[in-house]
């Protein structure tokens, strides 16, 4: 297989036709149209086979190939262009199309499937109950049995599904190593885990002829593999004491809520996230704002008859509205809010459906709508969208209600809007403004919401990798965990890719650090198959997350995803890990850094103070609290015990403190606060609350790192200049190797602050993973010490892009994103393959071009200067970019 020729892009994948024209004819016929082409988009992926999805009306006469058509009319147009197709599989039956098919194709035949000159007719729906990856098989057996495939789609298929292979390989090394080492509650799991994992993979041999029946043997070989090895992880997970184990559902026509419940009760989950409304429409009986047009047809209750349900089947309901979005609200309100400037504006005026944050207004509205939820018997309420809008841009808002409000707030007069909050140090300012717009109405909801019912619990959906989109849709939800306004968070984690979501997760976990509980989101509709979702939840428990919440009820093969938790995951009910008392955990001294446990020597006596009240725990009727306190180094098991106390109801509502000393182990471990409320009735519930993370380092280790913390002083006499790397930025490790490869004196700058990069004559400020380090007093600082005679080298977004302000306008300004090839530096050309900035020259001079644009500019900004240099970062190491940037650095700290 090693010969194959390189695919192209015709004959390596398999096109998935949408009848873009039925679509538009209706929107049910949209809806319809869109579902089927999910379904057959997602058996593909199952089975790895390459696709692309492709409208009916862009397919060229005489197409070949191999196409799947799973919601589409007979047209003659569209026969004609398939007329040469070496495979079509038609889903016949959908949208009644089936007699119009057989009279289009000439076939007289009554059969569920019918094979005809190279189509493959399927004139019923697969049966009720069929699991998805039978109906996957079944996809793949109609489009590769009896093919002769093209020496392009045999390359793609193997390339495919070698990885594939390979990933199966690693996979299952891994996970007999971890299923072998980790402690058990029932060793009958670890040996039914084991003995599906113990069968070694059938060899890697693709067959040497282009026969699609041997190419789906090998496949079908492959899927056998991959769910043995799958349900062996899934049966491995043992069902954990106190996990937050939800589920979003959305509805667009009335809904059968005993059949939801006792779906989700059969799943031992225990909270369903109902959407009860959107900024401009509810689906409940509320004060001021409009039903759906369905709800309102059948004079229903949505909400009403979720929370009865859910009463019934002992599943907690929260009441999730989408804030601020008003997409689906009625035409009449739209045009009201538009007409009373309401809605938010970018800089050139141009409104979008959704509700200014800034406004207070629609500050009250979004407190209205939030605290009427609670005249409903309700577990909890959860923000969602709490944020400025993303669509059609993320810059909002710049509207005249904006500016009157930012000036009231800040007493900043500002004389040229919306440019002075566009560019420079202050729009740093005001994006803080509208992050405060944001913070504020969540503490309100908050606060209000206990005040009236203190065991409601207020949760919120949050974007994900939010050290970056915190700049950009104003959401600092990390600071709501500090503050302590929220009772969990759920970072909406979508993603297919699972080292992202490893990253992501990671990164979330330690941040939080037990301060509240954290339930990720797992995006299922993304997944290829049941054993992602369950793969991701085994993740984010290895790591330490507190539970998950999958989106969303309303995916197709939801029994087969539910019935994969159940192998393991779920396989027995527990209580939500929210429904605890508060406990408020405290440790002395040790060295936080942001991606890391609480940092101790080994064997240091660390004073610890735990508050404990009574949370969403019924204050009154709470008799008594008895608590353990351990360490953990894998979930649930037991490493030490620190202290055990118990604790009346009375000393508990007025808020207990429990103090003592933790001895710090070795390694990484968890304070974990567990034990049972008791109730004055005599009934009993149990918790399970985890706090942060602790490590214990050897002394010299430690002592090592605070060093390394400390202001950078560079050695008498050395050679200048010297050049300080952004330690924050992407990349910065590689760029000081670079430097110091090059002979130059380079250090990390390791905090953004001036006394860390004093000691610089250049500093390399590469685009930030965190942009939160980018205060508005640092921005100032930075462009005081340029002002002085500084040298500042901006790369990538560092110019001022996307989330990153610009806090040199007067030198270029960005203007867009292009490929590029090569560079043309003064004299000097070579080849750059990658994406780059393009900069508009304000005061500053172009020193570099890539194809016909500006990509480096150069200004003077009082004594110092400034570089702007377009050119994007490489993010990850073996970036072959990577190559061309000793060249480019040597050039920029010669100008």
């Amino acid at each position: 297989m090693t010969a194959l020729l390189a695919p192209s892009s015709l004959w390596a994948q398999i096109f998935v036709v949408r009848d873009d024209r039925w679509a538009a004819t209706e929107p049910a016929a949209r809806a319809l149209v869109n579902r089927q082409g999910e379904n057959a988009e997602r058996w593909l992926r199952r089975m790895r086979l390459p696709y692309r999805r492709l409208n009916a009306s862009e397919l060229r006469n005489g197409a070949d190939g191999f196409f799947v058509l799973p919601a589409n009319r007979p047209t003659p147009d569209l026969l004609a262009k398939l007329r040469n197709a070496q495979r079509v599989v038609l889903f016949a039956f959908v949208g009644e199309q089936t007699e119009g098919w057989q009279k289009a194709l000439g076939i007289a035949e009554r059969s569920p499937l019918i094979r005809r000159n190279g189509w493959v007719i399927v004139t019923q729906p697969f049966p009720d109950g069929l699991p998805d990856g039978e109906k996957a098989k079944g996809l793949a057996s109609w489009l590769l049995d009896g093919a002769n495939l093209p020496l392009p789609l045999r390359h793609a298929l193997w390339e495919r599904w070698r990885e594939w292979y390979r990933s199966l390989q690693a996979k299952r090394t891994a996970w007999i190593s971890d299923i072998t080492c980790r402690p058990f509650r029932r060793e009958e799991r670890r040996r039914q885990a084991l003995s599906l994992l113990q069968p070694p993979l059938p060899p890697l041999s693709p067959p040497s002829s282009a026969n699609g029946r041997a190419w789906l043997q090998w496949l079908l070989q492959l899927a056998q593999a991959h769910e043995r090895i799958h349900r062996a992880m899934a049966i491995s997970l043992e069902p954990r004491d106190g996990e937050i184990r939800g589920i979003w559902l959305h509805t667009y026509a009335p809904t059968n809520w005993d059949a939801v419940m006792g779906t989700v009760k059969s799943a031992n989950l225990n909270c369903l996230f109902f959407r009860a409304g959107r900024g401009g429409n509810v689906v409940y009986r509320s004060q001021f704002l409009p039903r759906d047009a369905w709800v309102e047809q059948g004079d229903l209750d949505e909400l009403q008859n979720a929370v009865e349900a859910a009463q019934r089947y002992g599943i907690e309901l929260h009441a999730w509205r989408v804030n601020h979005h008003f997409g689906t609200a009625p035409d009449w309100l739209k045009e009201q809010m538009a007409k009373e400037d309401r809605l938010a504006n970018d800089p050139q005026g141009r409104q979008v459906l959704w509700l200014n944050p800034g406004d207070p207004r629609n500050q009250e509205h979004e407190f209205r709508a939030m605290l009427e939820l609670l005249s409903y018997p309700v577990a909890g309420v959860q923000f969602d969208y709490i944020r400025y809008p993303e669509v059609p841009h993320y810059d909002f808002d710049y509207s005249e209600v904006s500016r009157r409000e930012f000036e009231k707030a800040t007493s900043i007069q500002l004389t040229d809007f919306p440019r002075q909050v566009l560019f420079g140090p202050l729009k740093i300012r005001y994006d803080d403004w509208q992050r405060d717009n944001i913070t504020n109405l969540v503490r309100r909801v908050y606060y209000a919401v206990k005040d009236k019912n203190p065991q409601v619990a207020v949760s919120a959906a949050v974007w994900q990798r939010h050290r970056y989109y915190y700049a950009l849709i104003k959401q600092d939800w990390m600071r709501w965990v500090r503050e302590g306004i929220l009772d969990f968070v759920c970072p909406m984690d979508y993603t297919a890719d699972n080292d992202a979501f490893r990253e992501r997760v990671a990164e979330q976990v330690l941040e939080v650090n037990g301060q509240i509980p954290i339930a990720v989101g797992i995006g299922a509709y993304l997944h290829a198959d049941e054993w992602q979702l369950v793969e991701q939840v085994k993740i984010a428990r290895d790591l330490g997350a507190d539970g998950f919440v999958i989106f969303a009820y309303n995916i197709a093969p939801l029994p087969d995803f539910l019935e994969a938790l159940r192998l393991g995951a779920t396989a027995e009910p527990t209580f939500p890990t929210h429904r605890t008392p508060h406990i408020l955990f405290a440790l002395r001294n040790g060295l936080r850094l942001k991606d890391a446990p609480i940092l101790y020597r080994t064997g240091d006596k660390v004073p610890f103070t735990l508050s404990v009240s009574p949370g969403l725990l019924p204050p009154k009727r709470l008799k008594e609290v008895r608590l353990f306190l351990q360490l953990e180094r894998t979930d649930g098991f037991l490493e030490q015990v620190v202290a055990e106390v118990s604790l009346n109801g009375e000393a508990v509502r007025e808020g207990a403190v429990v103090r003592g000393e933790l001895a710090i182990p070795e390694g990484t471990a968890r304070l974990v606060a567990k034990g049972v409320a008791v109730f004055t009735d005599g009934t009993t519930q149990p918790f399970v609350r985890r706090g942060p993370f602790v490590k214990g380092i050897p002394s010299s280790e430690l002592h090592s790192l605070v060093r390394s913390l400390l202001p950078y002083r560079p050695p008498k006499g050395v050679q200048r200049p010297v050049v300080g790397v952004v330690a924050e930025g992407w990349g910065s490790e590689n760029f000081v190797k670079i430097l110091r490869k090059m002979g130059r004196h380079a250090f990390a700058v390791r905090v953004l602050e001036p006394t860390y990069w004093q000691a610089a004559d250049v500093l390399l400020f590469l685009p930030l993973r965190d942009v939160r380090e980018l205060t508005f007093s640092r921005a100032i600082a930075l462009r005081e010490w340029v002002e002085k005679g500084g040298r500042l080298v901006l790369l990538s977004e560092a110019c001022g892009y996307r989330a990153h302000a610009d806090l040199f306008p007067e030198v270029a300004l960005v203007t867009g994103e292009r490929e590029i090839k090569t560079i043309h530096l003064d004299k000097t050309t070579f080849t750059f393959l990658g994406r780059a900035l393009s900069l508009q020259p304000q005061s500053g001079t172009i020193w570099g071009w890539a194809n016909g644009a500006p990509v480096i500019v150069k200004g003077k900004v009082g004594k110092g200067v400034v570089i702007k240099c377009g050119l994007r970062v490489p993010v990850r190491d073996e970036d072959p970019t990577w190559a061309g940037w000793q060249q480019l650095l040597r050039y920029l700290l010669n100008l």
